[in-house]
């Protein structure tokens, strides 16, 4: 774990590790091809809490004024809905419902070692049907406009030439220098 740790992994991350290796090392135990789970012993990191950074109504107009305008919809369903960001990367248009207000969060991209793909949300209640403000509809309903195409399975946000919106980059390309712009601490994750 330490070694995990050390080299630039989170506690989360380690732990998280360790969980699946400890599942395999027991099955091993189990299936009689072990006759211990070396692991047992190991000790976890400790789980570091830290507390959430919530903004205010001025806050969130200078961030969504530091955004490209690309990107201010997406912004603002996050703000306002609650969702995440691999659930705002997989939302697809026929998920919206500008008439009702409401996205509904069936699916959410994942990108692992460069590869993108889709998947079922985090948990069973994961998957939800999500109310917006009008404010928040009219802003969707100009972005989906200007920026998705008009298939109704088109993702909804995307990165700049069209394609799946990718975490690594939206965090250093967009999401790093609005925060920096908008001068607001706390928020580089």
């Amino acid at each position: 774990m330490a070694r995990l740790t050390s080299e630039g992994l989170s506690a989360a991350s380690a732990r998280k590790a360790y969980f699946a290796l400890n599942e395999l090392l027991q099955a091993a135990v189990a299936d009689r091809r072990l006759s211990f789970n070396p692991a047992q012993e190991v000790p976890l990191p400790a789980k570091r809490y830290e507390e959430q950074r919530f903004l205010d109504a001025e806050e969130i107009a200078r961030l969504m004024d530091a955004v490209p305008s690309r990107y201010s919809s997406l912004i603002s369903v996050a703000v306002y809905g609650g969702l995440r960001f691999g659930e705002l990367a997989g939302l697809r248009r026929n998920r919206v419902n500008l008439l009702r207000g409401r996205v509904t969060v069936a699916e959410r991209l994942i990108e692992i070692s460069g590869h993108v793909t889709l998947g079922p949300p985090k948990t069973r209640n994961g998957r939800r049907t999500v109310p917006l403000p009008r404010s928040v509809v009219t802003e969707l309903e100009a972005h989906l406009t200007d920026y998705a195409a008009n298939q109704s399975d088109s993702f909804v946000f995307t990165g700049p030439e069209g394609g799946p919106l990718r975490r690594g980059l939206f965090r250093t390309r967009v999401w790093l220098p609005a925060v920096k712009t908008a001068e607001l601490e706390g928020l580089s994750r």
